[in-house]
């Protein structure tokens, strides 16, 4: 049995207008299974970094689960996920 904490997930907008983004946890490995939304559709502005996840709301992922991120607008955003390995 293996697990991962996910403590910390921020999302930066290098772009100048703002850009939606979509977190979500999947109840299966390589972002399969059904995905339910951490952050459904969330508006980033425009050259600022928004924190999804931070260690007062960390998401505890099993082996076969995972997390993803959608970006509303193409190569302007970037996810950043920090996890610890439990095992």
């Amino acid at each position: 049995w293996s697990s991962d904490v996910c403590s910390s997930d921020l999302v930066a907008n290098y772009g100048a207008s703002a850009a939606n983004i979509t977190v979500a946890w999947n109840n299966a490995a390589n972002l399969g299974g059904t995905s339910f939304a951490i952050a459904g559709n969330v508006s980033v502005p425009g050259g600022s970094t928004l924190n999804i996840v931070d260690k007062t709301s960390q998401y505890y992922l099993e082996e076969n689960q995972s997390l993803g991120a959608t970006a509303g607008t193409a190569n302007t955003l970037i996810v950043t996920c920090s996890y610890e390995d439990i095992s």
